[in-house]
């Protein structure tokens, strides 16, 4: 398989003429760039060949094994020409142009991507985290900043993590951070959600946002480098601990979610078919089920379900 880079004056042609190029990122071959720029590209190098797997249906699924399959077969290339426009942008152009237009083939997304800024962003480089936009950078950052060359079973055990659940957002979350190419801070990091989510108790989008929070306003304070993976995993999982008690700061500041169900809060609930009223205290074993639900909820637990008609905030913390 032969990579390319994109020229730089293709590179700009190409990106300035976006609006005008909409309807010929939907064909089916990407002869058309040649036929507006005879000699767009400049090898790369050879690589072995390997596809990307295409699963429409589960965009996620695919996302995580592709950022596998891309960091592994290039590997080798450095920081400095993974930051490269021209790599991407020539890839996406070039031998892996029908994966991108496959990638964006969904009906939700086929509406975007007839607007110039997804263009831009997916197929070239936006103007805001760059890296983690382009449909082919971004894998390979994935794979770069959570691959663990000292885990010689699976390599990939910390992509897994990010790739378990809403994978999109914990790469924006993530990788938007200040410490995100520490691999020691992110191993500690994830390998702490990955024991919640084994457990079973869910680490959802807001205290997964609001750790990485903490841990940005941790390395604010102090030498976070020094730290080892356990100590930054026990700092960690206590923060944690906290916003299950607490609720995730990043909520705090929003009024309409101060009455959803976190730890200990007691709720009353209705059995929907035998109006039957219950009361329970909100246990670890109740977590999957009832957190951040709020009043008038129907949730189904233990194969029936209830409504929540009461909440009961714990306020001893």
């Amino acid at each position: 398989m032969e990579l390319y880079f994109f020229k730089q004056d293709a590179l700009d042609y190409f990106r300035e003429n976006i609006s005008h190029n909409i309807n010929n990122y939907k064909l089916p071959t990407n002869d058309w760039i040649f036929d507006q720029f005879s000699d767009p590209f400049i090898k790369y190098k050879d690589i072995d060949d390997f596809k990307l797997c295409v699963d429409i249906e589960h965009p996620n699924k695919m996302d995580l094994e592709n950022s596998k399959r891309i960091y592994s077969n290039l590997i080798d290339i450095s920081d400095s020409v993974a930051m490269d426009e021209r790599l991407w942008a020539g890839l996406t152009h070039s031998v892996f142009y029908n994966y991108v237009q496959d990638r964006w083939s969904s009906p939700k997304e086929e509406k975007h991507m007839k607007k110039e800024s997804y263009i831009l962003t997916r197929y070239f480089f936006g103007n805001n985290s760059p890296k983690f936009r382009n449909t082919l950078c971004k894998l390979w950052w994935i794979g770069k900043l959570t691959y663990d060359d000292t885990n010689i079973q699976n390599p990939f055990h910390l992509t897994d993590v990010l790739g378990h659940r809403d994978m999109a957002t914990r790469v924006n979350d993530l990788f938007t951070s200040n410490f995100s190419r520490n691999i020691n801070v992110v191993k500690a990091f994830l390998e702490t959600v990955d024991k919640y989510d084994k457990l079973g108790n869910k680490i959802n989008a807001d205290i997964y946002r609001s750790t990485v929070q903490y841990i940005n306003i941790l390395g604010g304070m102090c030498l976070i480098d020094y730290f080892t993976i356990d100590e930054l995993k026990d700092k960690i999982e206590t923060q944690i601990k906290r916003y299950f008690v607490e609720g995730p700061d990043v909520t705090k500041l929003d009024k309409t979610l101060e009455r959803t169900i976190y730890l200990h809060d007691k709720v009353t609930l209705v059995e929907c078919e035998s109006q039957i009223k219950y009361i329970i205290e909100i246990k670890l074993e109740h977590l999957n089920a009832f957190l951040e639900k709020k009043v008038n909820d129907i949730v189904e637990y233990r194969g029936k379900q209830f409504k929540i008609i009461n909440i009961q905030k714990n306020k001893v913390y």
